[in-house]
């Protein structure tokens, strides 16, 4: 399966991954919405 090492899900990622990745995505008007 290509891509299958790449592919991120929710389950496969610790919390603190996840929250550096939300911190990262998760902008509004460039400014982002989690302040860490």
């Amino acid at each position: 399966m290509r891509g299958r090492g790449r592919q991120v899900l929710a389950g496969d990622s610790s919390l603190e991954d996840c929250d550096d990745y939300l911190a990262r995505r998760l902008t509004c008007d460039g400014q982002p919405l989690i302040n860490g």
